[in-house]
């Protein structure tokens, strides 16, 4: 069955702090959730996260001024389960990973993306990915994607980025077998069927009309079995 996640972007989307999350976090245990997942705003040296996003680093200077460690005991205190979103692809050129290893992404527009066609790239962003689930005791992945690939300058049709993205996905089950991975809509780039065998569940769209949101499930199970796909 589909897990009961509370996550916080449906409160006051990227606004996140200390004190707005454990009062976020009482009311998600009376309601009975599952999980508790922290969206987009919790990483970065500033509260403007859009600029870090690749580096995936909390600092004091960040929303939630260094307390997400002990947040995540808080909920799991609770007897809820903890979760973090990623947008694990997808980096701003200007932040600090994208600096330290340009080998490791592939620009495109405004946006830099990890090159997953490339095995050394592949081992950096996971060991980045698997600090944060190892000391944040992650139990739910959201992963996002909000910038598309237009080129794939391998001329290979980004088979081998899949490929390898592929291989990333099978190592966070083979290492983390009870993580819930939640693929989040990102315009339905990552609605297919192949990403069911990855994936625990499908996140439609962050979409708060009850009419557009029936709309897009409708036209989703075209393409997704219905036991799969989350909804309010």
């Amino acid at each position: 069955k589909l897990p009961i996640v509370y996550n916080t972007w449906m409160s006051h989307f990227d606004r996140v702090g200390f004190e707005e999350l454990t009062d976020q976090l009482d009311r998600a245990a009376r309601l009975g959730c599952e999980y508790f997942t922290v969206d987009a705003g919790w990483f970065g040296k500033t509260q403007l996260w859009w600029d870090v996003v690749g580096d995936w680093k909390e600092s004091e200077e960040s929303a939630m001024g260094g307390h997400l460690r002990e947040f995540s005991d808080m909920v799991r205190a609770k007897g809820l389960k903890f979760g973090l979103w990623f947008e694990i692809e997808r980096a701003n050129p200007a932040c600090e990973n994208v600096k330290n290893h340009p080998d490791y992404y592939l620009t495109d527009g405004p946006h830099a993306y990890v090159d997953f066609s490339k095995p050394e790239a592949c081992d950096f962003i996971y060991s980045v990915l698997k600090e944060n689930i190892d000391r944040y005791g992650v139990e739910f992945i959201k992963f996002d994607l909000n910038g598309p690939l237009s080129y794939d300058k391998s001329q290979t049709a980004f088979l081998k980025y899949y490929e390898g993205y592929n291989r990333f996905l099978k190592q966070i089950k083979a290492d983390y077998p009870e993580l819930h991975l939640e693929c989040c809509a990102s315009g339905g780039m990552r609605f297919d069927l192949n990403n069911i065998f990855y994936f625990g569940s499908f996140w439609l769209t962050d979409n708060q009309s009850p009419y557009h949101t029936m709309r897009i499930f409708k036209d989703s199970v075209r393409r997704l079995p219905p036991q799969v796909i989350e909804r309010w």
